[in-house]
């Protein structure tokens, strides 16, 4: 059975291609998390005396307790060059539109040499894929309350507020608790101003002791009559 590891001698072994909402949401290439449409690209190389056969290999993904790709792991052919011993994905992987077990969904990894099916032991890989609400825009409330934040799936943000760059962070405790009401797009979570930056403060439900800053653009409310 082949004998890897995620590349030592590189730092960009195990690198994240963020998409415009990982960028939206503060993460970058060497996060623990990544988006769904965001790309994971590899480089392995061998251990314990192990050199590369000259025919194909394989990666293969799942997610931790995940029946459905513990029966058919996600699969992409990777490059070989025998005279390093080191393997490479062609292509980031991408896990846009799969189905999730959940919230946080931690990965594991092995290689197959298709020549014979023998695999590499399962491992961990330290990186998650994060499903996040899609934050589309803020505008301003009725009445002049500070603002809608619109979006799909906002029922996931246990809190949000304006960061305000000449204080520290807020602690949950002193943040204020999300309402979800009724808007002119349908419901739109309650964001107090005035806005203090570009940027929200937002903790999710069940990602613990974290707040992510995220990038909106901020309307002008002063002479808005919505």
């Amino acid at each position: 059975a082949p004998h890897m590891q995620v590349a030592e001698n590189s730092p960009n072994s195990l690198l994240i291609h963020p998409s415009l909402m990982a960028l939206q949401w503060g993460l970058g290439p060497q996060d623990p998390w990544l988006t769904q449409d965001s790309g994971l690209g590899f480089l392995f190389q061998t251990t314990l005396g192990y050199r590369l056969g000259r025919g194909s290999y394989r990666l293969e993904l799942k997610f931790q307790d995940d029946p459905l790709t513990e029966q058919k792991p996600i699969s992409t052919v990777l490059i070989s060059d025998p005279a390093h011993n080191e393997l490479r994905t062609r292509n980031p992987v991408v896990f846009k539109d799969r189905s999730l077990p959940g919230v946080l969904n931690p990965l594991f990894w092995r290689v197959v040499e298709e020549a014979t099916e023998l695999a590499s032991p399962w491992q961990a890989l330290g990186r998650s894929v994060l499903v996040l609400p899609d934050l589309q825009a803020l505008t301003c409330a009725t009445p002049a309350q500070g603002f809608w934040l619109q979006g799909r799936h906002l029922d996931q943000i246990d809190s949000v507020q304006f960061l305000d760059p000449s204080s520290p962070p807020a602690s949950p405790s002193q943040q204020a608790a999300p309402l979800l009401e009724a808007c002119p797009d349908g419901l739109c979570l309650r964001v107090p101003g005035p806005a203090k930056s570009a940027q929200l403060q937002v903790a999710l439900h069940w990602v613990d002791g974290h707040r992510f800053h995220v990038k909106m653009a901020v309307p002008d409310c002063s002479t808005s009559s919505d």
